[in-house]
């Protein structure tokens, strides 16, 4: 499928059982395979079904920084705060949802564990938890915000961070989550050694920003007809109980 036939397609599809959620992986699959945008007319290496002119890379080469956060020290009330995995949710980055940290305890804090404006937040443990994935942005509550140990920190600062993001929750990465994991059933880690050597698809500056808003206006789309389709159920819903009522 490319952009062309998806554009064509959009509504047909989003009708489908599960429809929705399904557009979104396909939005996210065509972005990171370089077949969002038909109007670049790019050629595809054979061998990895890629742009030619793009790059593949290991994930440790793009980024600047992969680790996991640590255990924090927590308190009732500070200035700083520590991000844990419900923060990180599929619908964005929560801050709310932070704890308090011991602000004398983040002297044993190196300064690149300091969350940056950009940096992938990518939820590392837990069966259902693992996997989820959203971007950090600067909050301006809190002096400080720190990663427990169950998000890994991805920053790479040559990157539009929302195009790694799209490739962190493509389907291409997280059909792979089960692989990239260790431990039991109920204690799934995510496996850093095993994400440091994912090969990362690496677009030019100027693609990676215009693949990034054409995915955020087709993603706004995919939203508003969740929107008409919650609006027409709760219509559908209301009918049927006013018919049963004066049956």
């Amino acid at each position: 499928m490319n952009a062309d036939t998806l554009l064509k397609n959009f509504e047909i599809l989003a009708e489908a059982p599960g429809g929705i959620d399904r557009l979104r992986e396909i939005v996210l699959s065509l972005a990171v395979h370089g077949r969002l945008l038909s109007e670049w007319n790019r050629k595809f290496d054979t061998d990895n079904e890629l742009p030619s002119e793009w790059k593949l890379q290991r994930l440790d080469e793009v980024c600047s920084y992969i680790q996991r956060g640590k255990g924090p020290k927590y308190v009732d009330r500070s200035n700083c705060v520590v991000v844990s995995q419900k923060c990180v949710q599929w619908t964005g980055f929560d801050i709310s949802k932070a704890r308090f940290v011991d602000e004398e305890s983040l002297g044993a804090y190196g300064d690149e564990r300091f969350l940056r404006n950009g940096d992938i937040l990518w939820n590392s443990t837990g069966t259902g938890t693992v996997g989820r994935t959203a971007i950090y942005h600067d909050s301006l509550l809190y002096e400080k915000v720190v990663a427990d140990s169950h998000v890994t920190v991805l920053r790479a600062p040559n990157m539009d961070s929302r195009f790694l993001w799209c490739w962190t929750a493509s389907p291409a990465i997280q059909s792979k989550i089960n692989d990239l994991t260790s431990g039991t059933t109920n204690q799934q880690e995510l496996n850093l050694s095993s994400i440091k050597s994912l090969l990362v698809p690496v677009p030019s500056p100027a693609e990676q920003h215009a693949i990034v808003a054409k995915v955020d206006e087709l993603m706004a789309l995919c939203d508003q007809l969740e929107q008409q389709q919650k609006q027409r159920d709760n219509l559908a819903e209301k009918f049927s109980r006013a018919v049963v009522s004066n049956g």
